[in-house]
């Protein structure tokens, strides 16, 4: 078995792509190998903020079965047109496929494995790739060497305009510059010996036993935040942790934002207290070993310290008025040029919150005042600092106002469901968020901001997804169609491109193409949901519970009962002309069988009038199966049409009927066609 080591090193890669830019790197050298059959056992990966690298655990013995690949004259192509390597490698490779010749050549392959890797870099595509140099070169960050190594044989070649070779480099800042590595296995372990750990889970697993470490002497804890440790383990390559402090006056500022500057500004770790509390301690991470980590302490205290000093003046000066009065300062601050101020969104806000409270029961007092506030810490001091902690703020100053418990919540839960949509947030907040996501929707539907391919700068596809999930989840009986044509009304712009109507139609349809999007990610059948979703029922959770219901039915072998009986009725109807204005008559019944129908007609037609009100769809289609064994032997033992035209008339109006009652829940037509039964 072979190594083969990779390695681009490169000036500093953002760290949030750093996984997915090796993956790609994993995921093409994967690809171009299968493509010849090349085997290999594993690809092992090594990524830091200044490196890719990969090493092939390859067998080149198996490069005897490329030149019978079909991609072998294209991967000479590729290496003769990209690669810039050797310029009679068409003569050689004739040579090759007239005279057998051996293709262990350590020439052969190493032309060959080249060629594979420079088609892999080359395909490493992620958004915002930038040019460097005087060439038309992209790539993530400029690239400053390439080697490419197959146990101790250097393959030559160029890549970016870079040769190949044999120097790697080691620790930045401890200046272990120009190893000269030998061979490809011994990578992590020469990096290693210059200060670099290119193992990214070696890495993280360091940094996460160096804050244990930290926090049992300190008899505290971390709450992890998963995307700073990737964040550190990226930018680190020998990490070292230390201990910082700020003052404790600070303490009594809200902890979200001392979260915030801490954590999210100055990418430290907070330190808690067992009781849960805030402490003045936070772990800072370090690239280097340094005799002078207290002056590091120190300056990263300072930095800290003054932050915190902004926040408390920010704070101070916000307080000396209410949060409601910071209402009339959103007229300074814009929604939209055509769509008016954040002055403006609120009171839209106020409007549709309060239809809403009132279709659903909820105290409109309260959804009003949480609405007309919402926006209010847009226009504080403390959020024109701090922008993330738009809500946060809102809530604080809420509480300290001393608004009502669900008022003061829906200020962040309309911000963080955002963020994760399968936190419990109060009906208040469902409200306000689904008022905020319907006047996004319409007010940039109406001036033609739409979603277009995967462009969506608005985020209406995720406006639509609020408000589906939030509805569905909370069993909110709202009708679309309704809140889409109030929302309209709020707007009374003139700036819409289209009238009422024409955008109450795109709306909807919009909406259900999230929701038919929503259910095929939550593992629908797609011919089930384009069957169930029927724009004119537009309540949503009624919708939901006939998808939910019939999705579970269809999967019984007595679904398959109803389909054929319909089938049988409606074949046989069809044949048969008749008024079905007319009206049925008990009097001209005569044989037991239809009497005993129609009795079980009538029977279930009073039950599944009982569980349409519950919204039982699932015991509607199985109370609909027992009937269908009756209507079959209805049709299997009367003779319907007889000399009687009464009798006859009578007969074909009792399967009418029957026919009607099974289509009470779904278009048995259009299910039929998911059976692959044509009617």
């Amino acid at each position: 078995m072979n190594s083969l080591l990779i390695e681009i090193g490169t000036e500093d890669l953002p760290s949030n792509i750093l996984t997915t830019l090796v993956n790609k790197l994993t995921n093409n050298i994967s690809c171009e190998l299968n493509k010849f059959n090349i085997k290999y056992i594993k690809i092992i990966k090594f990524f830091s903020s200044r490196r890719l690298a990969i090493i092939v655990l390859i067998n080149i013995f198996s490069l005897k079965n490329i030149i019978n690949s079909k991609y072998f004259l294209l991967i000479y192509k590729l290496a003769k047109n990209k690669c810039n390597i050797n310029s009679n490698i068409f003569n050689y490779v004739s040579y090759i496929l007239t005279n057998k010749y051996e293709l262990r050549s350590k020439y052969f392959i190493t032309n060959i494995l080249f060629a594979i890797v420079h088609t892999a870099i080359n395909n490493i595509k992620v958004p915002n790739m930038m040019r460097w140099d005087s060439n038309n070169m992209y790539f993530v960050r400029p690239i400053n060497n390439i080697t490419v190594l197959l146990d101790n044989y250097l393959i030559n070649g160029t890549i970016f305009g870079i040769n190949s070779n044999n120097i790697i480099y080691g620790h930045k800042f401890m200046r272990l510059n120009n190893i000269n590595i030998k061979f490809a296995n011994q990578y992590p372990k020469i990096l290693m010996n210059n200060k670099v750990i290119a193992d990214f889970n070696k890495r993280k697993y360091i940094i996460l036993n160096q804050i244990k470490n930290i926090t049992i002497k300190l008899n505290g804890y971390v709450n992890i935040n998963p995307k700073l440790l990737e964040e550190i383990t990226a930018i680190t390559e020998w990490p070292k942790l230390l201990v910082g402090s700020f003052k404790t006056k600070f303490l009594f500022l809200p902890s979200e934002i001392l979260i915030h500057i801490i954590q999210d500004i100055q990418k430290c770790f907070p330190i808690y207290h067992n009781n849960g509390n805030l402490s003045k301690y936070y772990i800072l991470a370090t690239n280097t070993i340094s005799n002078s980590s207290h002056i590091i302490i120190k300056d990263n205290n300072n930095v800290i310290n003054n932050r915190l000093k902004d926040a408390e003046f920010f704070f101070v000066q916000d307080r000396k008025k209410k949060l409601v009065d910071y209402l009339i300062n959103l007229k300074n601050i814009s929604f939209h040029t055509k769509l008016g101020s954040m002055f403006d969104k609120s009171y839209r806000l106020q409007q549709i919150s309060s239809y809403i409270a009132y279709l659903i029961g909820v105290n409109i007092t309260w959804v009003a005042r949480a609405a007309i506030i919402s926006k209010c810490d847009l226009a504080t001091s403390m959020v024109k600092e701090f922008n993330n902690t738009k809500g946060i703020i809102g809530m604080y100053y809420a509480s300290l106002d001393n608004e009502i418990l669900d008022v003061i919540k829906a200020q962040k839960e309309q911000y963080v469901y955002h963020i994760n949509s399968n936190l419990l947030i109060n009906k208040i907040s469902c409200i306000l968020i689904i008022a905020n996501s319907i006047d996004n929707i319409v007010g940039f539907f109406g001036i033609n901001k739409l979603p277009t391919g995967s462009k969506d700068p608005f985020a209406l596809r995720r406006a639509a997804i609020n408000i589906i999930q939030i509805i569905i989840k909370n069993e909110l009986y709202i009708d679309i169609k309704k809140l889409i044509e109030y929302s309209i009304i709020t707007y009374d712009n003139n700036n819409f491109n289209q009238n009422k109507e024409s955008l109450v139609i795109n709306i909807t349809k919009f909406i259900f193409n999230r929701l038919r999007f929503w259910y095929k990610k939550n593992g629908f059948d797609e011919k089930i949901i384009n069957i169930l979703l029927i724009k004119n029922n537009t309540n949503l959770v009624n919708l939901n519970k006939i998808i939910i219901d019939v999705n579970k039915f269809i999967k019984l072998d007595k679904s398959k009962i109803l389909i054929s009986t319909y089938k049988r009725l409606i074949n046989f109807l069809n044949k048969h002309s008749f008024k079905t204005n007319n009206n049925f008559k008990y009097s001209p019944l005569k044989n037991s069988v239809e009497i005993n129908l129609f009795y079980y007609l009538e029977n279930t037609k009073q039950i599944i009038k009982k569980f349409i009100i519950e919204k039982k769809y699932y015991q509607i289609l199985i109370k609909l199966t027992r009937l269908c064994n009756v209507i079959n032997k209805f049709i299997d033992t009367v003779q319907i049409i007889v000399s009687d035209d009464l009798i006859t008339l009578n007969r074909l109006l009792l399967m009418n009927n029957c026919c009607d009652l099974l289509l009470k829940v779904i278009d048995l037509s259009l299910l039929a066609n998911f059976f692959n039964k044509k009617l």
